[in-house]
């Protein structure tokens, strides 16, 4: 994904991206998905983004992203500790993604 919608993507949903120390010392996130796909991802975390604040009877933790990536040509979405939902939902995201040119 270009550096650029890497960016809106951290801007619009900081607290799904952790940041973590690379060998170089630098800071990097880990996303490796096509530009096609971030529409889907943007969508993904906006809906999880509202489950924690509003879900009802429940307190549901903030999800944390492990990866986001192409495993064969699909895209693969990653949470540390997810809960239930939270692989409901990026399971169909994943699912969707099918359906979507990875590259527009």
């Amino acid at each position: 994904m270009s550096p650029e919608l890497i960016a809106y993507l951290v801007e619009r949903h900081p607290k799904f991206f952790p940041l973590e120390r690379t060998s170089a010392g630098k800071r990097a996130r880990k996303i490796n998905c096509g530009d096609g796909w971030a529409n889907l991802i943007d969508h993904l975390l906006g809906t999880l983004s509202w489950q924690v604040k509003t879900s009802p009877g429940e307190r549901m933790r903030q999800p944390v992203l492990d990866i986001i990536d192409r495993v064969e040509g699909q895209l693969r979405i990653r949470f540390q500790r997810p809960s239930q939902r939270v692989l409901l939902l990026s399971n169909f995201t994943e699912c969707l993604a099918l359906e979507y040119c990875e590259l527009c």
